[in-house]
């Protein structure tokens, strides 16, 4: 019966040097449960707050890239890039030769 007493004696006072080791090294829980107020919570609730923060803005971001990529699929009128090279090289030649004609016009009211 005396061993019984002792183990419950040595488990007890364990128990009392852990929660006293515990309280001393800024432990976050005090022996009533509640929690103590630490410059370190704030820290880790700043933190905490910050990271969601960065991922809703992250999922924002995502989103947009996505709805920009589909206005823009959509008002290429779902063209192959060849049909939009050919385009673009139309035009450029015609903006060419009118900047030509342009420039010949130009030397013909020089000379007059």
């Amino acid at each position: 019966m005396e061993s019984v007493f002792n183990n419950e004696y040595e488990l007890s006072s364990l128990h009392e040097s852990i929660s006293a080791a515990s309280a001393r090294n800024g432990g976050f829980r005090s022996r009533s449960g509640e929690d103590k107020v630490t410059p370190a919570t704030h820290a880790v609730k700043l933190y905490k707050l910050v990271a969601v923060i960065i991922g809703v803005i992250c999922v924002l971001q995502a989103a947009l890239n996505i709805s920009f990529c589909l206005v823009l699929y959509l008002k290429a009128g779902n063209k192959t890039l060849t049909e939009e090279v050919d385009e673009l090289r139309i035009s450029l030649e015609g903006s060419e030769q009118r900047s030509i004609k342009e420039q010949r016009m130009g030397q013909i009211e020089q000379t007059d």
